[in-house]
């Protein structure tokens, strides 16, 4: 209550009548319960034979003052906290084509390159109750441009859910969320910024059948809308990616021995892509089965490997055209020291388009990630990385500025340093080069450099 109200209560429990009575009575009551509570939460009686730990500031032996020191408060909060501030440059904020230093609606942009601020607040907490433990995450991070603030971005992320555990044979997660970002260069389906915004609702599951076992449980629905690009014809292109999407599996895993497990699963999935008008050459909805093997194995202390292959079948209801599409994946890591982990990928995918308009995307991608631990404060990391992607069967004419089948390479240098357990800084480097492969070399280059501060209790 402020102090300027006083004075008014003051007269109101001064009066007189019946009102200022009952006033002046509840006012001494509320004073007096709250009182109560408080003193109730901050003292601590220790139980009967046990020695009063008044004195002492032991977590696990909380004191009489310890409910009032700030210190024990934050460290015994329901819920863990990030707060991240960082500062970066890229010499092409607006996913411009080499040489260009406008194009449509973002024309009148101040600079091609930008300085930029990125501040992340997340929460996130965990309930156990019973066998079941509810989670919620939440993340709010706005991208704030110095110059280019006719760009600036909200980006969030906010899910919750529950991993449940049915008499001990049944166990999964629920989980449901909205996601709203800034897309970065290789991931857009044309030249200029665009946004995404996901709902979605998923549901995993594992049941033991008997001995090593288990069945396997997998459904969701989702919702995908792209916004954004460069006013050229991609702003319409793009938002005939907006997709409804449902998807059912199930399959079997099989423990071999403890240390690699085999499964195998069948997945069915249907787009209704809601936004795409007539006479474009384009699938109004489809369906996709995949038929997948997956295998883990830990071959050593140093080396542990997991690999899965299989067919994804596209058909497009209301048309006889099918399209059989192989994927696979073969993952490594590997620890030669303590000090060096190493990751290395292989794989090709097939689903619903996202950097090219078209009724499906195909992605084959090698990557390579290596990280050295200078010392318990001090850790840099290598990435690299090469992604072709193609659209077969579907089209990314629409408007001469996106692209349709590319290459893109990635490669970043990372540099953590733990200042405290509860601080780390980072500053980083990433280059990302993504060129058109349908048409005469059109290509986009970005490189952004960051510095940054983390702190997480």
């Amino acid at each position: 209550m402020f102090p300027t109200e006083f004075p008014r209560l003051r007269c109101l429990c001064g009066t007189s009548n019946r009102s200022g009575r009952v006033l002046r009575i509840g006012t001494i009551s509320l004073g007096l319960g709250l009182g109560t509570a408080f003193a109730t939460e901050a003292t601590f009686v220790p139980p009967s034979g046990q020695q009063d730990f008044s004195g002492f500031d032991d977590a696990s032996t909380p004191g009489t003052w310890s409910y009032l020191d700030p210190g024990f408060l934050v460290d015994h909060l329901p819920f863990k906290l990030t707060i991240g501030q960082s500062i970066s440059y890229s010499d092409n904020v607006a996913n411009l084509p080499t040489g260009a230093r406008s194009l449509g609606t973002i024309s009148n942009l101040p600079s091609r390159g930008d300085f930029y601020s990125d501040t992340t607040i997340s929460v996130a907490s965990r309930f156990p109750m019973g066998a079941q433990t509810y989670f919620f995450n939440g993340t709010y991070a706005p991208r704030r441009y110095f110059t280019d603030s006719v760009i600036n971005a909200d980006n969030y992320s906010v899910n919750g859910g529950v991993d449940f555990n049915v008499a001990n044979r049944c166990s999964g997660r629920l989980v449901a969320g909205v996601d709203r970002h800034q897309a970065p260069l290789e991931e857009t389906a044309g030249y200029g910024l665009q946004e995404v915004f996901s709902t979605s609702f998923n549901e995993t599951a594992r049941c033991t059948i008997a001995g090593h076992v288990a069945a396997l449980f997998n459904s969701g629905v989702s919702r995908l809308e792209n916004s954004g690009g460069d006013g050229t014809g991609v702003v319409s292109a793009i938002s005939s990616n907006n997709y409804n999407q449902y998807f059912t599996g199930g399959g079997l895993e099989y423990a071999l021995t403890s240390l690699d497990t085999l499964r195998g699963l069948v997945t069915y999935s249907h787009r209704d892509f809601t936004d795409r008008p007539a006479g474009l050459g384009l699938a109004s909805s489809t369906d996709q089965v995949d038929y997948q093997f997956f295998y883990d194995r830990v071959i050593s202390a140093k080396l542990d490997a997991s690999v899965s292959g299989g067919l994804s079948s596209f058909s497009f209801p209301g048309s006889s055209n099918t399209t059989l599409e192989p994927i696979y994946s073969i993952q490594a890591n590997y620890r030669p020291t303590p000090k060096v982990i190493a990751s290395g990928t292989v794989s090709r995918s097939a689903g619903a388009p996202q950097s090219a308009v078209s009724n499906l995307q195909v992605s084959d991608t090698q990557s390579l990630s290596l990280s050295y631990i200078y010392s318990p404060k001090i850790t840099v990391t290598g990435l690299l990385s090469h992604t072709k992607s193609n659209n077969p069967g579907g089209t990314s004419a629409i408007a001469s500025t996106l692209f349709a089948n590319t290459e893109t390479n990635n490669a970043s240098l990372i540099l953590n340093y733990r200042a405290t357990p509860l601080v780390t800084a980072s500053a980083a480097y990433s280059y990302v080069s993504r060129t058109d492969t349908s048409r005469s070399g059109a290509d986009a280059v970005s490189n952004v450099f960051r510095v940054g501060l983390v702190y997480t209790r």
